[in-house]
């Protein structure tokens, strides 16, 4: 079993072919071979709070560091992103700028992160470094980290 240790300061939290992977069926960009692909998946699950997709990607052992410094494991990172209501109304969230990192079976992918949403009729934006690494298991690029962290 492959251990990624990741230490950082603290720091926060396509269509018929992404529709086949959202359904659990082989095939779709979450499959890809390569892991930015992957990431730019990882990204439209949580604007579309699709915690199906996310929980095939995002490994068991999952963890998050938000820009606040909270933890999350995979199973809080779901409830937080998926459920319930939602309190903002997504327009954007991905990556402006990605620098990618190949190590083996390991792919580091440090990018400058947007988000636009609504939230009580105003547009708000944030915006966030995230260091993400991903581990190839079973052919599948799983993410097993991140670290956020606000500028």
């Amino acid at each position: 079993m492959t251990r990624v240790f990741v230490v950082l300061t603290a720091a926060v939290l396509s269509a018929g072919s992404a529709t086949l992977a959202r359904e659990g069926q082989p095939g779709g960009p979450a499959m890809s071979p390569d892991a930015k692909v992957v990431d730019t998946v990882v990204y439209e699950a949580i604007a579309k709070r699709d915690a199906k997709q996310l929980d095939a990607i995002l490994d068991d052992g999952f963890m998050l560091t938000n820009t606040f410094g909270t933890l999350y494991m995979k199973k809080d990172f779901l409830k937080a992103c998926c459920e319930g209501d939602a309190l903002s109304e997504t327009q954007y969230l991905g990556a402006k700028t990605s620098e990618v990192k190949k190590y083996g079976d390991t792919t580091v992918i440090v990018s400058d992160t947007e988000h636009r949403f609504k939230k009580d009729g105003q547009d708000q934006k944030i915006g966030w470094r995230s260091l993400r690494v991903y581990v190839k298991s079973a052919g599948r690029w799983k993410l097993v980290a991140e670290s956020r962290t606000s500028y």
